[in-house]
């Protein structure tokens, strides 16, 4: 394919001289390289879709009424050619119980989609199922039940997630007996349920973080209000700090570099910035004192900073070794006692020095290249040092995966690498989100579709003039008709077009799927239906992430 560029990529001579301060090192010891920059950048990583399939044969005679609203949860009532009754579980292919024609069924959920099915029978007693089959409750006569779920959500000291699930409570009182209270967690990214021995909804031990994000490594702490409260790694109380005065801050390296401001007296001489009136009627300006501080958290001993800056917005920001020890983020800087209007963006130590001015406040929009960065935002590929090189026109979305840029060219879809060299040609009129195991789903018509791989090679998906949709990245629809059969030929294969499952029709609802949430994930599902038989297929379509 060679390095055409032609008119995907523009030198940004002009676009660099504005930029001239990107990188810009104030000290001579600190330099923003590439090591420290991947530190730093944003890890949210592509989740591709689970892509399961779960086949419902429905040929026994079964009677169900397909628009059963319990199936958006993965449910349908059914019933026997004796009038019996019992529940369809879409997500496990089959009945949760066996027929009885002496039961009332009722289908309930939580407010979290957890689904359980609630069989009521002429004896007054009862028995609950969740969605999977699985027994709750087993049968007997109760006083009362209850079936309870919460989500709960774990973070680290900087508020990074890293755990979400799921605590379901079955509560129910028999005869005289004391209540009985059985507890499971339901993993919020894969479904997957375990039994636990108790949960307290009321409360639970406080927990210390790992202060090792902070640079006080073999230090724990929490906050308690305004109350920071460090331990260390045998658990001996070492101090308290009181951040109720504290407003603007962030912290590296053991310490908290922070601000307060407070207004002074208009004829007051000491003041840090002077803002005027804008509004006509307002006559005199108002003046304000900023007091800039490091603490230190181990020892509390206090440093008083002298900033030519106020901060908007600054984080905590890595090193090479990935240790906390600078800050990152926006200021604006006070010039002849009046604050600049712009913000700009800078990397700090944690004396308050600026070591290097970016013009970008945060790192989020900003995606490894295998020869350098590129901005999203800006659409511009940039060196290992963050400095511009070129433009790109026409910047539709990144693939991450591969560190390719997907853009148009008359409204057809392709991918360039970030030397702006063309990888995927602009032929297509879709390309999926991402690579999955490798390959790229690809349409270039209604009868043409392709998975392509990294350097762009491509392989046509099923027989010529076959119909291919993409159900899910990851998972391809192809079908042909079958003149011998006078029937369809549907298959479903997954992006290295190996057939997961194949089914013979007449028609389907593929282009109008039933969409199936609850608590385990999120599932489509599609109707076939042939001569003597309607088969549903589920396909399991959750991209989970801790948000």
């Amino acid at each position: 394919m060679g390095s055409v560029k032609k008119n995907i990529l523009n030198l940004l001579f002009i676009f660099i001289i504005s930029f001239a301060l990107i990188a810009c090192n104030i000290t001579n010891n600190f330099s923003l390289n590439e090591e420290l920059i991947d530190n730093n950048l944003n890890g949210d990583e592509y989740i591709a879709p689970r892509s399961s399939i779960t086949v419902s044969n429905l040929t026994e005679g079964y009677t169900f009424d397909d628009n059963d609203p319990n199936i958006k949860y993965g449910l349908m009532h059914v019933e026997n050619e004796l009038g019996e009754k019992s529940v369809w579980s879409f997500l496990k292919a089959r009945l949760l119980f066996a027929f009885d024609s002496d039961v009332v069924i009722n289908i309930r959920k939580t407010a979290q989609d957890f689904v359980y099915v609630e069989n009521v029978y002429l004896d007054g007693s009862l028995e609950v199922f969740d969605a999977l089959g699985n027994v709750l409750i087993p049968q007997g006569k109760y006083n009362a039940y209850k079936v309870r779920t919460d989500y709960i959500q774990e973070s680290d000291i900087l508020r990074n997630l890293e755990a979400g699930y799921y605590i379901l409570t079955i509560s129910y009182t028999k005869n005289d007996e004391p209540e009985t209270n059985i507890f499971y967690k339901i993993d919020y990214l894969t479904g997957a349920t375990e039994k636990i021995d108790s949960y307290n909804r009321f409360g639970s031990d406080v927990k210390k973080y790992d202060l090792t994000p902070y640079g006080l490594e073999g230090y724990f702490g929490y906050t308690f209000f305004d109350k920071f409260y460090i331990f260390d790694k045998n658990d001996k109380h070492i101090i308290t700090h009181n951040l109720s005065d504290i407003s603007r801050k962030w912290i590296a390296d053991g310490k908290i570099i922070y601000q307060n401001e407070h207004l002074v007296p208009g004829d007051s001489e000491d003041y840090t910035y002077i803002v005027y009136p804008t509004q006509p009627l307002a006559t005199e300006p108002t003046k304000y004192k900023v007091i800039s501080r490091q603490l230190d958290l181990l020892t509390g001993k206090e440093v008083t900073l002298d900033l030519d800056y106020v901060f908007e917005s600054v984080k905590p920001f890595k090193n090479e070794k990935g240790k906390v020890v600078y800050g990152f983020g926006a200021i604006r800087k006070i010039e002849n006692k009046k604050l600049t209007s712009s913000t700009l963006g800078v990397i700090l130590n944690t004396d308050g020095k600026i070591l290097a001015e970016l013009p970008y406040t945060n790192f989020e929009n900003i995606y490894k290249l295998d020869n350098g960065y590129f901005h999203s935002v800006n659409s511009i590929i940039l060196d290992h040092n963050l400095i511009p090189k070129f433009r790109v026109a026409n910047y539709d979305r990144m693939l991450q995966s591969e560190n390719l840029i997907v853009t148009k060219i008359n409204g057809f879809c392709g991918a360039i690498d970030g030397n702006g060299n063309i990888v995927i040609p602009h032929r297509y009129e879709m390309l999926g989100d991402e690579f999955v195991d490798g390959k790229l789903f690809a349409k270039e018509s209604a009868t043409k579709s392709y998975v392509i791989d990294k350097e762009g090679n491509k392989e046509l998906i099923g027989e010529e003039g076959s119909s291919t949709e993409l159900i899910t990245n990851g998972l391809i629809y192809n079908e042909y008709f079958d003149v011998a059969s006078n029937k369809i030929i549907g298959k479903f294969l997954d992006f290295n077009l190996n057939n997961k499952y194949t089914i013979n029709h007449i028609v389907n609802n593929l282009n109008s799927p039933k969409s199936i949430s609850n608590i385990y994930g999120e599932y489509k599902l599609i109707k076939f239906i042939d001569q003597d038989s309607i088969t549903f297929v589920l396909v399991d379509v959750s991209q989970r992430k801790l948000i």
